[in-house]
């Protein structure tokens, strides 16, 4: 819906206006739908037009892999966990996903970011839990949290050349 809108006026002020007036995401509070808002837009903010009119169009297949593209394009650190981690099991036919692997991959990244040193380790664990529901919802991973491949569809494919490169990056069988 909010990508929707952006696409009718162009401009994302506006777009916010509307979503929060009208309470398109069906949130209780105004700050939630400010928060919720900008959230959502910042991912698809990274989109280009041509993946955000083809997203419009697209089936949830299509539509899941572009939020995936989005949410690792936005958040570098799970652009990484998924390039490094999730891309290089799947590779090795490795499938299950751990918490472990998430936890492996935290201690590493403390060497290149300082400031995952500062965390405290509920915040880390609420980070876990996050990016996993986030795989889990997209069907990157399965409920038993098996990595699952996604073929994106030749449009998708076809849309532009960074959306090649990032299915290649990020998602899970993309190649086959």
């Amino acid at each position: 819906l909010i990508l929707k809108k952006y696409l009718e006026n162009k401009d994302w002020k506006e777009t916010e206006k509307f979503s929060i007036e009208n309470n398109i995401l069906q949130t209780n509070t105004l700050s939630s739908a400010k928060r919720i808002f900008r959230e959502t837009s910042l991912r698809l903010k990274s989109l280009s037009h041509q993946e955000q009119e083809f997203f419009i169009r697209s089936n949830y297949l299509d539509q899941s892999i572009l939020i995936w593209i989005a949410i690792c394009r936005t958040y570098k650190f799970i652009g990484d966990f998924a390039s490094t981690i999730i891309i290089e099991k799947f590779n090795s036919y490795q499938l299950e996903m751990e918490y472990s692997d998430f936890n492996y991959f935290f201690e590493n990244q403390q060497f290149f970011h300082e400031e995952l040193r500062t965390l405290k380790d509920s915040t880390r664990k609420k980070l876990r839990q996050v990016i996993f529901r986030i795989m889990k919802d997209l069907n990157i991973i399965s409920k038993n949290k098996e990595i699952t491949p996604l073929l994106p569809s030749i449009e998708l494919k076809e849309v532009t050349k960074s959306t090649r490169k990032d299915l290649k990056l990020f998602l899970p069988g993309a190649t086959i």
